[in-house]
């Protein structure tokens, strides 16, 4: 990173243990043991308050100064709901196993090896608009406000929200099917590709359903931890861990191998767990995030992979932290070390 210019954006220390954080894109929201903090993204606190009970912010509904959450009722029971940014309820759902489409325009449900069973899809008032009839674990997700992908074991679909109609389905060419909890996808609605995996492979197609290309194990022994798409070109990412080491794939839109490197995890850093998150991929920045075992300690950690314009330089640093381009291709690399409650944000131009 010697050719850029690294700036400190924000730099937040709590005197209360941070209990949890989520991250949008213009919001964060820092939940403490009394509060709950919400600052945009240049760390300026926007508000502070005191939920009645247990709340966690789950996701910020895009373009607007609201959230998707979860808390409890007076009766104690599981609540979920749009609330604004004083924590004031909205919209309250009756189920509470619904997760919003960017724009809280429709909400949908998961189904997994708990609660396996039809995906139900509610419009923004909580009503139901349709079923999908799957008795099996699945992954769901809502690539915008009017589109659903279903990840089965067998298949991937894209369906209509406004029709309840299912668009397309393809079936996923695989020899042994079988599905587990590191079973997901990953896309990129500007760049058309949708990527899905098991442990030891990847397939990937476009948002009409069409098969683009698929890679089998990389090497022997090697299982996908997990997958991301560059929203720069539609770069699709694999890593692998094994050896001490984080092995990273970055494979062109066409199939053809971009990237094979690996980062390091040095003498003090174990692997200590499969790869929790991939925060973000780019073309010429990558962060993936896991969980390891430095200096006898059990702590999140994250591995970086940066391309100075000449090299790839990888590197491990504490923490979880996230990765933000801008329009005019400046990074925001935020930070979070829940064990000393700290919060910050450095610039890189």
């Amino acid at each position: 990173m010697a050719s850029k210019t690294v700036t400190q954006v924000y730099y937040h220390k709590f005197t209360e243990d941070i209990k949890g954080y989520k991250r949008g894109t213009d919001f964060f929201a820092i939940r403490t043991s009394s509060s709950i903090k919400i600052f945009n993204s240049d760390g300026e606190l926007q508000t502070t308050f005191t939920p009645e009970s247990r709340m966690i912010v789950k996701k910020f509904i895009e373009n607007k100064n609201i959230f998707f959450g979860y808390a409890r009722n007076e009766a104690g029971k599981s609540i979920c709901g749009i609330f604004d940014f004083d924590g004031s309820p909205i919209k309250i759902y009756s189920n509470p196993h619904i997760l919003p489409s960017p724009s809280g325009e429709y909400f949908y449900t998961q189904c997994s090896m708990e609660s396996s069973g039809p995906i139900y899809v509610y419009d923004k008032n909580g009503d139901m608009s349709f079923r999908i009839p799957i008795q099996f674990e699945c992954q769901v997700s809502a690539p915008s406000d009017s589109q659903l992908i279903v990840l089965h074991d067998k298949f991937l679909s894209l369906w209509d929200v406004n029709t309840g109609q299912e668009i397309w389905q393809s079936n996923i060419p695989r020899e042994d099917y079988f599905t587990d909890s590191a079973f997901d996808m990953a896309f990129s609605v500007k760049n058309n590709i949708i990527a899905v995996r098991d442990e030891i492979s990847c397939h990937c197609f476009d948002f009409q359903g069409n098969y683009l290309w698929g890679q089998d194990p990389l090497e022997k022994y090697k299982r996908i931890n997990m997958i991301g798409v560059s929203e720069d070109n539609g770069k699709v990412l694999i890593t692998t861990n094994y050896g001490g080491a984080i092995n990273v794939y970055l494979f062109n839109r066409d199939s053809s191998l971009f990237l094979e490197t690996e980062i390091n995890l040095g003498p003090d850093c174990i692997f200590a767990a499969n790869v929790t998150w991939v925060a973000d991929v780019f073309d010429n920045f990558v962060l993936i995030g896991f969980k390891a075992r430095v200096d006898h300690e059990r702590k999140r950690v994250t591995g970086i992979l940066y391309f100075n314009g000449s090299e790839w330089i990888s590197a491990v640093i504490d923490g979880r932290w996230d990765l933000h381009k801008s329009a005019q291709g400046e990074y925001t690399l935020a930070g979070l070390r829940r064990y000393t409650n700290e919060i910050m944000a450095y610039s890189i131009k």
